[in-house]
């Protein structure tokens, strides 16, 4: 029972794509919404780390 609950749970994958890409790859793919969004996740991350440090 629990198992076909779990396994029911998630119904899609997100894989984030770009059409306009026009078959690039990622490593190659330089445009300033991939800058950001790294940047952002850098400063989460960063931000996760000064606050677990503040409560210890």
């Amino acid at each position: 029972m629990f198992r076909s609950r779990v396994f029911r749970t998630y119904d899609f994958i997100y894989l984030p794509i770009d059409f306009k890409a026009n078959g690039k790859k990622w490593e190659k793919f330089n445009s300033e919404k991939w800058h950001l969004l790294h940047m952002l996740e850098f400063k989460e991350k960063l931000l996760l780390l000064l606050i677990s440090k503040t409560r210890a």
